[in-house]
């Protein structure tokens, strides 16, 4: 019985993964990245090349389940939701805000700080778009 429990939740686990990597590879592709940017920005090793887009976007391959990968995804749909929040309206507004300078940035771009310092890119794009997070990360507490 335990082994059907266990070949059950990874059954589970799988089809989340599935899931999980449609929908970051989706976002990104909502940003109009290309596929090596989205590499660079899931910090995704050599080994996996960029005709694996396309199979991570109809699902039949998975991102890799280490914890910095899963940080990222992570991070990437916080971003995409809180982009979404500031742009209702206007889905193009993702990527273009991206792409656009931004005061708190200057003289980088919100897109570079994601390419170029990965995690820490993320979090600071992040608490950039999302006051929350950034008084979570911060460790404010209300008294």
């Amino acid at each position: 019985m335990k082994s059907k429990l266990n070949n059950m939740s990874d059954i589970i686990q799988e089809a989340a993964m599935k899931d999980l990597t449609r929908a970051v590879i989706n976002v990104m592709d909502g940003w109009d990245l290309k596929e090596a940017e989205m590499h660079q920005i899931l910090g995704l090793p050599s080994s996996i090349k960029a005709r694996s887009f396309q199979s991570f976007r109809s699902g039949s391959k998975l991102l890799p389940k280490d914890n910095e990968t899963l940080q990222r995804i992570n991070l990437i749909i916080r971003i995409n939701d809180a982009l979404h929040t500031t742009y209702p309206c206007n889905a193009k507004m993702a990527g273009r805000w991206l792409k656009s300078q931004q005061r708190r940035f200057k003289p980088d771009l919100p897109i570079h700080l994601m390419l170029e310092q990965g995690l820490n890119g993320l979090t600071s794009v992040l608490a950039e778009l999302d006051c929350t997070y950034s008084w979570d990360a911060s460790g404010s507490v209300v008294s």
